[in-house]
């Protein structure tokens, strides 16, 4: 089993730009010499598609995963030509004896190459489905959480798999309460943070030294896979950039793709006065925020959220 603990360095803030200096794990703040003790099964089989990355003997917990200005995230992919419906996502969390996790705001993010990217659904102060202990480690319960979410569908492309992430944020009456992570990593990347102090994401294995090694959360994401239909292929390959943007928005779409309708809204369902002319959007125009970009097509209606700087 590989070691994992220590704070954030000064040494480290400095070379990464890291604001936060509350970030631990849950070895380091309780009893690195506690007995494991496992109560029940470590992983949850939720739904016939799931998306599973299983516990390795509670190793440890990176936290704190109750403040509002840091969201830990890990990725998962949809496999080409496929969709994948969530309707379900599950994860383990360490917390005080006896403390329950009361609600959590759960995010869905497009992959950037370098960890998340643009946020493509969120769902806020979502109600715990169930959540049982099903083990110790260092003092704290281990919780296996469930929330179920509105079915949200994330799309594989046509020529490869696709990355997204699902990053959370836990409401919590305890002082401390920690994602579970494992050093065996499963998927494409490790998980990362992001640190809203400098608006930025972070690898786990650059936010803590000692050292630290890469480490992926334990969680399951859930729902229905199928294969997609070839107007579902063609509408994967639209593409809406840049995004953030501070002037002009293009919509790339296939040959064999026509654009209907392109349609501009504000965060309050209120259209907004936007042209649409060769394949762009000027946006030079508008204020700062949040839109929400409308595309209808022959072969489908893309609706997508966009960011203007």
């Amino acid at each position: 089993m590989k070691k994992i603990t220590s704070l954030l360095s000064l040494a480290l803030v400095c070379s990464v730009g890291f604001a936060q200096s509350n970030v631990s794990t849950a070895k380091e703040m309780g009893d690195p010499n506690a007995q494991t003790v496992n109560y029940g099964n470590q992983t949850n089989n939720l739904a016939p598609c799931d998306f599973d990355i299983p516990s390795n003997d509670f190793e440890n917990g990176w936290g704190p995963a109750n403040d509002p200005a840091s969201i830990w995230a890990d990725d998962f992919v949809v496999n080409m030509g496929e969709s994948f419906t969530v309707t379900q996502v599950g994860f383990n969390v360490l917390t005080e004896p006896g403390v329950e996790v009361d609600e959590a705001d759960v995010f869905f993010y497009s992959d950037s190459g370098m960890g998340p990217g643009d946020e493509v659904a969120s769902f806020t102060q979502q109600e715990i489905t169930s959540q049982e202990v099903i083990g110790e480690n260092f003092g704290f319960d281990v919780r296996r959480v469930v929330i179920d979410i509105t079915p949200t569908e994330f799309v594989g492309s046509a020529g490869a798999e696709t990355v997204y992430w699902m990053g959370a944020v836990l409401a919590y009456s305890g002082a401390s309460v920690y994602w579970e992570v494992t050093s065996i990593i499963t998927t494409p990347n490790e998980g990362y943070l992001y640190d809203a102090d400098t608006a930025a994401w972070y690898p786990g294995s650059t936010v803590f030294t000692d050292p630290m090694d890469p480490a992926d959360y334990v969680r399951t994401i859930s729902g229905e896979c199928n294969a997609l239909s070839v107007n579902s292929n063609a509408l994967s390959q639209v593409a809406v950039y840049p995004n953030p943007t501070s002037d002009v928005l293009n919509i790339q779409t296939p040959a064999n793709v026509d654009v209907t309708s392109v349609v501009l809204f504000d965060v309050l369902g209120k259209k907004v006065n936007a042209d649409y002319n060769n394949s762009a959007i000027n946006m030079t125009s508008l204020s700062q925020g949040v839109y929400i970009l409308k595309v209808e097509t022959s072969a489908g209606t893309l609706t997508q959220k966009v960011v203007k700087q």
